[in-house]
């Protein structure tokens, strides 16, 4: 499947309005867990924990795509072993993100305006 597609789906299903609590309860949880970190890095083993367990999976999955193709998550190029023992993830590799700070402070100040 094409990476135009799949931005493409993980887009409509991000930007739903009906998804909306979702999106910012992930994206709530990603910062926070990022925010714990000296250099603002985060994987899913750190924002797993903090998300409410009425989250549709699938809103997950497309919020952070979304996060990274507008460049508020970075990946490192590092990874880390996931931890989940529910999903059968478990020891895989997941990408390690940094958050773009910059952006992060551009659009606090847009939302601020």
């Amino acid at each position: 499947m094409p990476n135009d597609m799949v931005a493409a789906v993980c887009a409509l299903i991000a930007g739903d309005p009906r998804n909306h609590d979702h999106v910012e309860a992930v994206v709530s949880a990603v910062l926070r867990d990022a925010a714990g970190d000296s250099q603002w890095q985060t994987t899913a083993n750190g924002w797993r924990p903090l998300l409410p367990s009425w989250i549709r999976p699938p809103t997950i999955g497309a919020t952070v795509q979304r996060l990274v193709a507008i460049g508020m998550l970075r990946p490192t190029g590092r990874y880390s072993r996931c931890t989940d023992t529910r999903s059968g993830n478990r020891g895989k590799p997941q990408p390690v993100y940094a958050v773009d700070l910059g952006l992060l402070d551009s659009l606090c100040a847009t939302d601020a305006a």
